[in-house]
């Protein structure tokens, strides 16, 4: 595990300085770092409808079928996305 937080680390510090920037030039910036990351082999993403608030499922090969984890990134809703939180 100390590996992947050191991973997660220098990911973060590679990131431009993003003072100043407008909230949109922050959401791109921080889409653009998250798609250097992939789904783990075995998992698949399908688009939900959820009566106007984008949705995402990501299933993981073999995972129960009888339970999920409802995940809300934090944020205030303003930075992120759900390519930037997948």
């Amino acid at each position: 595990m100390g590996n992947d937080i050191q991973t997660v680390r220098a990911l973060l510090a590679a990131l431009p300085d993003t003072r100043g920037a407008s909230v949109q030039q922050k959401r791109e910036i921080m889409d653009r770092a998250a798609a250097a990351s992939h789904l783990p082999r075995g998992c698949s993403v399908a688009d939900v409808d959820t009566g106007g608030a984008p949705a995402e499922w990501v299933r993981a090969e073999g995972a129960r079928s009888n339970a999920v984890i409802l995940y809300l990134h934090g944020g205030g809703y303003v930075i992120g996305s759900l390519a930037s939180h997948r």
